[in-house]
């Protein structure tokens, strides 16, 4: 068996050495295609090697769409590497309706994308982004590798056509990308669009890491804010611009500069109808029109998938206004208090008696006015006859947030208003309206100098309010700068400062020295009940018996005085 062996070992050495010196076409072209492949084996594993450990914990999602050699060596390697790692394969080929590929895998958590094939160059990357947003999967901000399997000459005109393929890369949204090349060695570059400029990463240590720290500094980058001037607060102040306290921070941490625009269709913070359109700010973020919105929105559930929003850090609720109902007479409460039982005495065999303390009560509830007690939950609301005045993009969210008993009793009594209704109301003080607001903007429409009479605001805020809502800030959907700013946001409200901004420096019209000029409604109110009533009869008795005894006093005194001054009967 050893002999055969080595007969085998001599046969198969002269028959390399015969290959290898023999000038047949067809033994160099399999000569090249495995030293082709060798190549490629090479290139997988590094490309696998190095992806694995700057982007550990990930669950990669693979977009091909002709599987050659190179492919299903990335793809072999990722699954068997060190203990094995779960990739999800993609279909990028366009299809002929353009529809979208539905994967049945689609919880994968935060994916990075893997682009590859052999069609795949910088001239022609086109047709990959649109592969890549057609999967249905696309999830903004995920890092995208892009795998070019040719060798590439490094050459000017190489480095125009990588800004070019990075440049079109960020106008689709796509803005943390990853280019892996190949020229004598494997390359890796990443681009910083706030200073133009296209970045060697190869010899970094993480390239995650490299990839999310280029926004930390925006290099003096315009930032377009929407802001928005509420009819219903006609201040100065309004709308927030970049002389904000919490914008003026924000870019000093992002190291941008601010632009600010309006709506172009001059409406308020808008919404998105059931049919894709959308009005105010809302349409301005979802086409791109501006970077981002700070002045703090309501968070619905109906932007996912339009608009980014911010991490929720405080609360602002959507509440009920009306006119603060003050004083007032007794007399129709005590009116009412008077029952079938007292009216029947009334007429009875006590009809003097009882007649001359009704005269008293009601007299004195005529001139014994009491605090009518304020509206502070949504039953109360409901007994009165008040109009709710509800905007047209909050309706929608309000009847979500109500039972079905209370929406059953508002609904007839609902009436939606626009900007100018709500300033109309608020102007002529419309006692038939309460009016659905941000708790935020009740508060500064109480404190400001003509809504304050006597010391007391006229504004009352139901303490119960129908919708809760949170405080957050709007981007545009896929925006990189979403994690930075929510980064600020949080150490901002760590130390309360975010807060403290928001409830009194965003309305500093009535501050002075940290201390707000009106510190609110320190009044305990008396509300009107039985109680109350039985104190009209105790004043009743008391005036009675002090009238009694004063009576008494002036009768003996005049009997007195008659009885010193009797004429003598001589005179």
């Amino acid at each position: 068996m050893q002999v055969i062996g080595i007969l085998v070992v001599i046969q198969l050495s002269s028959l390399v050495s015969g290959l290898n010196n023999s000038n047949d076409p067809i033994i160099d072209e399999i000569d090249s295609m495995l030293k082709g492949a060798e190549f490629k084996h090479d290139y997988a594993y590094k490309i696998v090697d190095r992806i694995y450990n700057d982007f550990g914990r990930w669950l990669f999602t693979i977009i091909f769409c002709e599987f050659t050699y190179l492919e299903n060596s990335i793809l072999q390697y990722m699954e068997t590497y060190d203990y094995g790692y779960p990739v999800m394969l993609l279909d990028g080929c366009p299809t002929r309706n353009g529809s979208r590929v539905r994967p049945k895998f689609r919880r994968h958590g935060v994916p990075a994308y893997v682009m590859t094939s052999p069609e795949l160059s910088l001239e022609s990357n086109d047709y990959f982004i649109s592969a890549l947003t057609r999967t249905g999967v696309w999830k903004p901000r995920s890092k995208v590798i892009f795998v070019l399997t040719r060798s590439v000459v490094t050459d000017g005109y190489f480095n125009y056509a990588m800004k070019s393929h990075f440049r079109s890369l960020w106008s689709s949204k796509i803005t943390n990308t990853i280019l892996i090349v190949w020229n004598k060695k494997m390359k890796i570059y990443t681009y910083n669009h706030f200073v133009d400029s296209v970045i060697d990463i190869t010899h970094e240590s993480d390239l995650n890491k490299v990839v999310d720290d280029q926004y930390r500094d925006f290099y003096g980058y315009e930032l377009k804010l929407s802001v928005y001037k509420k009819n219903y607060i006609p201040d100065a102040k309004h709308p927030i611009t970049c002389d904000s306290k919490l914008i003026r921070t924000i870019m000093e941490h992002f190291n941008s500069t601010c632009r600010v625009f309006f709506p172009r269709d001059n409406l308020a913070v808008g919404d998105l109808f059931e049919n894709g359109t959308a009005t105010g700010v809302t349409a301005d973020l979802i086409d791109g029109y501006t970077d981002m919105e700070l002045g703090s929105r309501i968070l619905k559930s109906s932007y996912f998938g339009y608009i980014d929003t911010t991490y929720p850090l405080s609360n602002d609720d959507l509440c009920f206004m009306t006119l603060k109902r003050g004083r007032y007479s007794t007399f129709m409460s005590a009116l009412v208090l008077i029952s079938g039982k007292m009216f029947a005495i009334f007429v009875g065999n006590l009809f003097l008696f009882i007649t001359i303390a009704l005269i008293g009560i009601l007299t004195t509830a005529l001139t014994y006015p009491r605090l009518k007690p304020d509206i502070n939950t949504l039953e109360e609301l409901s007994k009165t006859n008040l109009i709710l005045g509800i905007h047209s993009h909050h309706i929608r969210i309000f009847k979500d947030s109500l039972s079905s008993t209370l929406l059953k009793k508002f609904e007839h009594r609902i009436e939606i208003i626009e900007d100018e209704d709500f300033e109309r109301v608020i102007d002529t003080r419309d006692a038939r309206y309460a009016l659905l607001m941000r708790h935020s903007d009740i508060d500064y429409i109480k404190k400001r100098q003509r809504n304050i009479s006597n010391g007391v605001p006229i504004f009352h805020a139901i303490q119960e309010c129908p919708v809760p809502c949170f405080v957050v800030s709007g981007l545009n959907y896929g925006s990189p700068h979403l994690p930075k700013l929510d980064k600020t946001l949080q150490l901002l409200s760590q130390g309360g400062i975010f807060k403290f901004w928001h409830q009194s420096l965003e309305y500093d019209l009535y501050t002075e020295g940290n201390k707000v000029l009106f510190l609110g409604e320190n009044k305990v109110t008396k509300p009107l009940d039985l109680a109350v009533l039985q104190s009209v009869f105790y004043l009743w008795f008391g005036g009675i018996v002090v009238s009694t005894i004063v009576f008494i006093i002036e009768m003996s005194c005049h009997l007195n005085f008659l009885h010193l001054y009797v004429p003598c009967a001589g005179d």
